[in-house]
């Protein structure tokens, strides 16, 4: 249905529904507020609710849309997102920014979700071509990008450790308590109370998480929607971790070295998790946390050595 069809149904159930607070019009006929109210929201028509979802960011519509199959429909319909493709794209300025021509649809009837897809899918390329520019200037005694840390916070990227039960029975995800930076890594550190039992934990996966819409100063719109990148994913077999012999401990925990710079400290009373820290090594962070997908890591390249130009027979120089 189009933006003007949506319009002028909802002109003509107001016409047809004359709310006031009970008193009869000329016609004799009278709609009650309080009638109205008693129906509850699923039993608004469509058009109120679509009028009433279209004052809410891609967030709210996106949480609104958990709460029943009739606000599912409505909440991705694309009269909604082309609204939200308007002040994100085409009035956040990206089609002259990428120096694009403005989006035109097929003709005819449009797709459920298909303004959606463009919305998401125009903002998802134009966050992840700010990469580049921030990895451009890069410190001459490390190598390392000298705006890293910038680039991490302008993008909104947070790290989640996510503790996987049995074969992928359930998930329990964590944003990071503490990002330390350092030229080199930074080291993130999770702590909770709610950890699950060390006991059913499978899988300890690593994942960054990246905002979706950003507001007209770069920075991320809070509570939006976001993208997963897969990390890193290590097993954890409690059986095996306890029968190991603590890498470090003190009085109250001991602390277990894992793969892929990973280490778990376990509390000594009552053998439960107390916190998890991993070492992220800053080459190529920012596309790893952004860049893969919520299955699949980054696909970053080692660089090749170069062979070797000298021959292994002493006093015989190869030529490339």
């Amino acid at each position: 249905m189009s933006t003007q069809q949506h319009v002028d149904k909802l002109s003509s159930y107001l016409k047809s529904h004359k709310l006031s607070d009970g008193t009869p019009d000329k016609s004799g006929s009278s709609t009650s507020r309080k009638q109205l109210l008693s129906r509850g929201a699923s039993g608004m028509p469509d058009e109120i609710l679509l009028r009433v979802f279209s004052f809410l960011n891609a967030g709210a519509l996106l949480l609104a849309a958990t709460v029943c199959k009739k606000w599912y429909s409505l909440a991705h319909d694309n009269y909604l997102w082309r609204l939200q493709y308007r002040i994100h794209v085409e009035l956040g300025g990206l089609d002259k920014l990428e120096k694009k021509a403005p989006h035109v649809p097929p003709e005819g009837d449009l797709a459920p979700g298909y303004w959606q897809k463009q919305a998401i899918s125009r903002l998802v390329a134009a966050r992840n071509n700010r990469i580049p520019k921030i990895l451009k200037s890069r410190d001459c005694g490390t190598c390392m990008p000298v705006h890293l840390q910038q680039g991490v916070t302008a993008l909104g990227v947070k790290w989640f450790v996510c503790l996987v039960e049995g074969n992928n029975i359930k998930e329990h995800n964590f944003p990071a308590n503490d990002a330390i930076y350092s030229k080199f890594s930074y080291s993130l550190r999770w702590y909770d109370l709610s950890f699950p039992p060390i006991r059913s934990i499978r899988y300890i996966r690593l994942y960054g998480v990246t905002p979706v819409f950003y507001g007209r100063d770069g920075l991320p719109i809070k509570n939006g929607p976001r993208t997963r990148s897969l990390m890193q994913t290590i097993e954890l077999s409690w059986s095996k971790l306890r029968d190991r012999t603590p890498d470090v401990q003190d009085s109250l925990v001991n602390v277990y070295f894992m793969e892929e710079g990973f280490f778990v400290a376990v509390w000594k009373d009552g053998g439960e998790l107390a916190f998890i820290n991993c070492a992220v090594h800053n080459h190529h962070l920012l596309q790893r946390s952004v860049l893969g997908s919520s299955t699949t890591c980054f696909p970053h390249l080692v660089p090749s050595h170069l062979k070797d130009d000298i021959s292994r027979d002493p006093g015989n120089v190869t030529t490339c």
